[in-house]
């Protein structure tokens, strides 16, 4: 992004949104409350009181008042002094999903391309250094969808993830790299930073990534970029399968059915006025 692009966005943003947390439209409740919802992201079992205040930064009592207005509200529930997400929760993503009818619309796409690979088919988004899924679409032979749209994977071991990393602009890759920490998901995730990053040049070169068994043992993905008008990535497009029900095929032989499909996503968000960044973008 150039300096003149940047100081256009900032003049427009000026306008309409605060410029910082001392701003006087700021809404430092609302912030807070927000910051706490996100918080139980991985905490299946739930989160202590001292568990939200430490990974929100807030005081003991600030993250108790706000847990009890959210459990009012129900978008949080309590259990033996556990606090969890309520099923209510699931409305804030619903109503951006249902925002973006673009993803609608792409919908029998990627169930095309599933009836042209037999394999499972997603589409995603970078957010917050994660592969956010908007849309999904399987093959009949599978009964469940077992990653349902709302999911979000670690960027670096998700072929969705791998190839909007591998476009993002060196300085930005390097912040990423600089702040995250790799996981071992399984024994075949990258966990080299070194090796990430050559990983990520290597996709970038070819245009698709792989992902062999790094999230999830005997799943396999390759994904390619969704393209805006300026040709930088928005968005990815994968297609998944399980190698106990692989046959002599290779994913990579699908690459031109799922950059064609790509290029007909492409052409949607070219036309969809209402497309918009999420906030994670690169």
């Amino acid at each position: 992004m150039t300096r003149a692009s940047i100081d256009n966005q900032h003049s427009t943003k000026a306008s309409v949104l605060p410029l910082g947390e001392d701003d006087p439209d700021f809404v430092r409740a609302l912030a807070r409350g927000l910051a706490v919802l996100e918080c139980f992201q991985d905490a299946a079992d739930g989160l202590t009181l001292s568990a939200v205040a430490e990974r929100t930064g807030l005081t003991r009592g600030s993250a108790r008042r706000l847990l009890l207005t959210l459990e009012f509200l129900d978008y949080i529930g309590a259990n033996d002094r556990r606090f969890f997400l309520r099923p209510r929760a699931m409305r804030l993503g619903q109503a951006y999903l249902a925002s973006q009818p673009l993803w609608s619309r792409a919908q029998q796409l990627l169930e095309d391309l599933v009836t042209q690979t037999n394999h499972a088919s997603s589409l995603g988004l970078l957010e917050g250094g994660e592969a956010l899924y908007v849309a999904r679409a399987v093959p009949k032979r599978l009964i469940d969808n077992d990653i349902p749209v709302g999911t979000k994977i670690p960027a670096y071991a998700n072929s969705m993830g791998k190839i909007l990393l591998a476009h993002m602009s060196k300085e930005d890759l390097d912040n990423y790299l600089r702040n995250v920490t790799l996981k071992k998901h399984t024994p075949h995730t990258i966990s080299s930073k070194t090796e990430l990053r050559r990983d990520l040049a290597a996709a970038r070169e070819r245009g698709w990534s792989f992902s062999d068994e790094e999230v999830q043992l005997g799943l396999q993905a390759l994904a390619v970029p969704i393209m805006n008008l300026d040709g930088q990535p928005v968005a990815a497009l994968n297609i998944t399968r399980y190698t106990s029900t692989a046959n002599s095929d290779t994913l990579e032989q699908y690459v031109p059915i799922v950059q064609k499909t790509a290029a007909e996503i492409s052409k949607l968000v070219f036309w969809h006025p209402q497309f918009r960044f999420p906030s994670g973008r690169r």
